[in-house]
């Protein structure tokens, strides 16, 4: 009886606040590749000195998950998280009226801090909130970060057909965050609340596998960014598309991972996570292998680009759902997740920005192979045996579990 009078008091929040939040947060995160070219002709800057952008936001991302992880554990996280949105607003109205690179490097700097509370409490309060359903929900989470990452390349070559200036879409791009900062806010008292420490998952925070989760998030998150961050520019360097072509390739490479966490919430259920994660990674790797191939084919540059993106779709959303299901969650580790994202998401874009000009634009599909292949070695030889051996241990098989309705 007093269960019932707390969830009164206390009502869930709806799953619309997640969907929104991570579509939103999608289509923030996902201009900076796009409009990177026009940013360095804000601050004339060159495409390698640009590039540390994606070291600024990725730091920022770094600096606010360990900082800001173990917060949720104590503090409303649906507070944290309308903070972020508004914060992040006030930067991206800033973005583009600014003509010093340090200054615009800081502005990012500041933004990914924001981001990181979005990107740790969304992860965290959703695999709090439906625990058993966390594999297929999270997927349908990050469905809708791919849903507004696809839409942020559309809207900045809409933007440049009608005004030619980037900083209409940062504006345009910015107004979502306002809402969603006051619904957030507003949903203060529904935010879930740190799963309870049992005689079952005591000790179950494994240090060993929270270390390697972090080095294949650093790996594949690197990848992932560095591959929507750079496809821009690698198809215009290489004459195969023009500017406006361009954004609607990097479109496509979100429309596919959309499209793959779709087919994941609606097929993967009862499938092992460690399976799904090793046949992602070889179908990332096989992609880029016809990418590097067949690097002067215009018409297998947008295959390669589907194929990638159909195969890195539910990696990130299953990796968390396995960790979810070896080991008690808290605030903390999500924020060493998000720190081993950040660093990958930091380092890999600025390494391809330092090759990209004195290589040659093909250098940036030769660090992602790299990097893909070095995730499937850990993925195969490390991840998936330890879940499997955790699992046994817990009497639970590690899987994508059956779900009932997203309500």
């Amino acid at each position: 009886m007093s269960q019932v009078r707390l969830q009164q008091a206390h009502p869930e929040a709806p799953p619309l606040l997640y969907y929104a939040s991570f579509t939103i947060l999608g289509l923030s995160m996902a201009l900076l590749g796009p409009t990177l070219p026009g940013l360095a002709k804000q601050v004339q800057a060159s495409l390698s000195q640009i590039s540390i952008l994606f070291a600024a936001v990725s730091l920022g991302n770094l600096v606010g998950g360990l900082s800001t992880g173990r917060l949720f554990d104590s503090h409303s996280g649906h507070v944290l998280m309308g903070g972020g949105a508004l914060a992040m607003f006030a930067f991206q109205i800033c973005i583009p009226i600014v003509s010093w690179l340090w200054l615009l490097s800081a502005l990012f700097f500041f933004l990914g801090i924001a981001q990181s509370l979005l990107l740790v409490g969304g992860n965290t309060l959703v695999l709090w909130r439906y625990q058993a359903k966390s594999a297929v929900v999270m997927n349908a989470v990050h469905f809708c970060f791919g849903s507004g990452a696809f839409l942020a390349p559309i809207l900045l070559a809409q933007v440049l057909q009608l005004t030619a200036e980037i900083r209409w879409a940062y504006w345009a791009a910015a107004l979502p965050l306002l809402l969603l900062g006051a619904w957030l806010l507003g949903n203060s008292r529904s935010s879930p609340k740190p799963l309870p420490v049992s005689s079952e998952s005591e000790g179950t925070g494994d240090r060993s596998f929270v270390f390697w989760a972090c080095v294949f998030l650093f790996l594949y998150v690197g990848a992932e960014v560095g591959f929507s961050g750079w496809i821009y520019s690698y198809a215009i360097a290489k004459e195969m598309a023009d500017p406006i072509t361009a954004g609607y390739l990097t479109s496509l490479f979100w429309l596919s991972l959309m499209v793959g966490r779709l087919f994941a919430v609606a097929f993967f259920r009862g499938f092992l996570s460690q399976r799904i994660l090793r046949t992602n990674l070889v179908g990332c790797l096989a992609s880029l292998i016809l990418l590097l191939v067949a690097n002067e084919s215009t018409v297998l540059l947008w295959v390669g680009t589907i194929c990638l993106g159909l195969s890195m779709a539910s990696t990130y959303p299953t990796l968390l759902a396995l960790a979810q299901q070896t080991i008690r969650i808290t605030g903390a580790i999500g924020g060493w997740f998000e720190a081993g994202a950040s660093i990958g998401a930091m380092s890999i874009p600025w390494l391809i920005g330092q090759l990209f000009e004195p290589l040659g634009p093909i250098s940036f599909l030769y660090v992602i192979a790299v990097v893909v292949a070095l995730s499937l070695l850990i993925g195969s030889l490390f991840l998936s045996k330890r879940g499997s051996k955790d699992g046994r241990r817990r009497g639970k098989p590690i899987l994508v579990k059956e779900s009932g309705p997203m309500a």
